[in-house]
């Protein structure tokens, strides 16, 4: 994985206070808490994450987290030999589907080019994200679709109730899975919170979109930094 001094300088770059970077670094690359780069788990690795590092260090917190986790991808499919642009939209789909391998492996199977893929990963929505998030805010929406579709009220109704019960219940999964992993992060004393704060999903779209749109404006700068990382070296 890229070395810190990386991760220091592209935080720099993109305005994260240094101290919370190097601290995030510390989180994310120590063994002993979940796993080295855990966020990169799963997703519902990553959405705790994003509860973790924003009950912490609030959307600074949660930028850094982010950029720690591009970088570290970054760095492994430079080493394994893959093109620039499938590197720049596998990392994108990685922040805007949340961590989720599944939806990565799909869309290399659905497009026949990076290019493709690229232009599908950027102009979809970031539905994942308010639907982990603001799951009533989410299942309004979908509601207002459906009823343009002619289902039944009754019907509709049902399905949004056990949808809107199951997204609810994964939520509150993740911030039972967040509040353990800050209580482990407290007694190896990296943080002093023990409880996971409510995130607002608005909020972290919007941070999230600064992360891809950072990324995306720096991404040769940001390859060729990575190039010249011992730490990053294409496998022979």
């Amino acid at each position: 994985m890229p070395s810190w001094e990386t991760h220091a300088y592209w935080c720099k770059q993109f305005g994260i206070n240094p101290t919370i970077g190097r601290k995030t670094d510390q989180i994310i690359d120590d063994p002993k808490l979940i796993g080295h780069d855990w966020i990169r788990g799963n997703k519902s690795l990553f959405v705790a994450a994003v509860i973790f590092f924003y009950s912490v260090f609030g959307l600074d917190g949660v930028k850094a987290m982010l950029l720690h986790g591009i970088l570290d991808y970054m760095c492994t499919l430079l080493r394994e030999g893959f093109e620039k642009d499938e590197i720049l939209w596998r990392n994108l789909a990685w922040v805007k589907f949340l961590g989720g391998k599944h939806k990565i492996q799909k869309i290399r199977k659905t497009f026949i080019n990076n290019k493709q893929a690229l232009n599908y990963v950027r102009n979809y929505c970031w539905n994942a994200w308010m639907m982990e998030f603001s799951p009533e805010k989410y299942v309004q929406a979908k509601e207002i679709i459906k009823s343009s579709e002619g289902i039944l009220p009754e019907i509709m109704d049902i399905q949004k109730k056990a949808f809107l019960k199951a997204l609810q219940q994964s939520l509150e999964g993740a911030y039972e899975l967040a509040e353990e992993l800050l209580r482990r992060a407290y007694e190896m004393h990296y943080v002093n919170v023990c409880k996971a704060k409510r995130c607002s999903a608005d909020e972290l779209i919007h941070v999230a979109k600064e992360v891809t749109k950072f990324v995306e404006n720096h991404f040769d700068g940001i390859i060729e930094t990575l190039r010249q990382d011992p730490h990053c070296k294409k496998e022979k």
